[in-house]
């Protein structure tokens, strides 16, 4: 009985022990990992806090709306619809848009520069309607030109705002302001004049870089 005790002390002396460090060499290595991993994500979330999306959140409320295709098409009702949410007390500025920042819905259109339509030279670009309040809503910055306004109607010229992005890929160091672009709606390119630019949005994500977009007003051109 004695020698069997030494003997089994003497195994878990040795292999015991061993197998008892392996184990504990494990859980450092994996507290280690995890202890990283979560200093990565700390840090990723650090930075996506202090990005910059383009617009100002706080203090912000959006509200979805559901409507028929008669309405969505209406410029009475969506002017009707504006200057009743204007209205509601504490309301500091209001507009109307068929796409918010950070959403899944997207509308991309061909666009292109120039005097005419060439499909050969196209771009797919982000199309948003907003109405003329959008930009101080959303706490943008005017950059250059001016933005929309309520005088701007379908028996006016036809206008577009372009964001920091567009230009600089499209247009590099060139003018923006009284530049024509063609934006691919239906059957025939719709020409408008680019009357001001915008500061970036990010849309897709707070982690990808922002895309050129083009800014239509909703009382001009409602879908």
């Amino acid at each position: 009985r004695d020698g069997l005790r030494e003997g089994c002390r003497g195994a878990w002396g040795t292999e015991g022990v061993m197998a008892r460090n392996t184990l504990l060499g494990a859980e450092v290595m994996l507290a280690v990992v995890l202890i990283v991993s979560a200093g990565t994500a700390v840090e990723t979330l650090v930075r996506l806090l202090n990005t910059d999306p383009g617009y100002q959140p706080s203090g912000a409320m959006a509200v979805e709306l559901s409507t028929s295709e008669r309405y969505r098409s209406e410029v009475s009702f969506l002017r009707a619809m504006a200057e009743e949410i204007s209205t509601i007390p504490g309301m500091r500025a209001s507009a109307i848009t068929n796409r918010l920042p950070l959403g899944d819905d997207h509308s991309t259109r061909p666009v292109n520069l120039g005097a005419k339509a060439e499909p050969s030279r196209q771009e797919m670009v982000e199309v948003r309607r907003v109405s003329p309040g959008f930009f101080d809503a959303m706490g943008m910055r005017l950059m250059r030109g001016r933005l929309l306004s309520e005088t701007d109607t379908p028996e006016t010229a036809r206008v577009a705002l372009v964001n920091e992005r567009f230009v600089r890929r499209f247009l590099g160091t060139a003018e923006p302001i009284g530049r024509q672009l063609f934006i691919q709606e239906g059957q025939s390119p719709a020409p408008a004049v680019i009357v001001g630019v915008v500061n970036d949005l990010r849309n897709a994500s707070l982690a990808a870089d922002p895309q050129p977009e083009v800014y239509l007003s909703v009382f001009v051109h409602p879908s």
